[in-house]
This record gives C-alpha cells, sequence and structure tokens, in this order.
C-alpha cells in the first residue's frame, strides 16, 4: 500500500525525516547471486499525492458528492493530513500567523482560518475522474493565501515568507491553537 512501510532518520534522538517507502518504486537486477537492491523513500508530505480528496473512490463517488459541505480552511487542511496522522507518534501542524493578532482581542492566531470557508465540490468535479488529490488541495489552498509548507521530522509547518523574514515568527498548533 501507499503508507505500508515507514522510515524513520533520527539523529541524537530527533527525528529528522519521517515518510515511506514510495509504493512501486524499486531496482533489482536479477543476473547475479548476489545484487545491490535500491528503495526510494518520500517524505510524508509527498504521500498526498497518493490520497483523493475526501477519500473518494469510484464506488463511493456518488454518496461522497452528495455529502459535501462547506468547511473552513482549517479544517480541510487538518483533514488532509488524517492519513499520515496515524503513523506518526508526535504529529503536528504548525503555523505562522501572516498577521499578528491583538492579544487584547478575542481573536485566536488560527481564526481567520477557521472563518473562511469553502466547498468541498470545488475539489470534487463532475465526474470521479475530476477528484483532486489531497496534495492539490493543500496546494490550491495555500497558494490562495500565498503561504508554504514544509515538513521537519514529524512536524509540518505552514508559513509566510514575510513573517520568517521578518524574526518575528511566532509558531502556533494549526489543530489546537
Amino acid at each position: 500500500g501507499k503508507r505500508s512501510v515507514t522510515v524513520t532518520v533520527r539523529k541524537n534522538d530527533s527525528i529528522i525525516f519521517f515518510g515511506y517507502v514510495e509504493p512501486n518504486t524499486y531496482q533489482q537486477g536479477f543476473a547475479y547471486p548476489i545484487e545491490e537492491l535500491t528503495i526510494n523513500a518520500i517524505d510524508a508530505l509527498s504521500t498526498l499525492q497518493y490520497d483523493n480528496f475526501m477519500d473518494i473512490t469510484v464506488k463511493n463517488y456518488e454518496t461522497q458528492k452528495c455529502a459535501a459541505d462547506s468547511k473552513s480552511f482549517k479544517q480541510i487542511i487538518v483533514e488532509l493530513f488524517k492519513g499520515v496522522r496515524n503513523d506518526m507518534s508526535g504529529f503536528k501542524i504548525l503555523y505562522t500567523p501572516k498577521w499578528d493578532v491583538n492579544p487584547s482581542s478575542a481573536l485566536t492566531s488560527t481564526q481567520f482560518l477557521d472563518n473562511l470557508y469553502l466547498s468541498e465540490l470545488s475539489f470534487i468535479g463532475d465526474d470521479f475522474d475530476d477528484v483532486e488529490t489531497n496534495e492539490d488541495v493543500l496546494e490550491k489552498i495555500l497558494m490562495y493565501l500565498n503561504y508554504h509548507i514544509v515538513q521537519i521530522g514529524t512536524t509540518f509547518y505552514i508559513f509566510h515568507w514575510d513573517k520568517i523574514k521578518s524574526l518575528n515568527t511566532k509558531w502556533v498548533n494549526l489543530e489546537n491553537g
């Protein structure tokens, strides 16, 4: 399967890479008694390309399309990662708000992502062949917000370059921040 074998690289007890053996990609010769075997690993973020949005399959396409709803950007982003979350101890999505939040206000650092809504139908299309992958959905949402994402170990960092360049970066846990 797409996430059947995990790959973890540690340095001094810290996970610096977490991913999976890339599905169906290995090379092995068969001409000699002893051969070299090459196995490719990809980070967990890259495996989003193997999942259809909302886990849509040919069999459940109509049901999922009828069940589609409007969800916040935050809800959609968090749900995109459900396929990798279960394999990762210490899984986190950290995010740096593009705008500073006034500490005296009732706003939270993730409230603007909670208040931006989008129809899931935007990513489903008119037939099964039009269903987007989780990677495509994440890319479109982040592009709209002018954000980027990187994975380091078991943590996913969602950021805006201007906040990083300002050296005034406050990281907030997207799920419960």
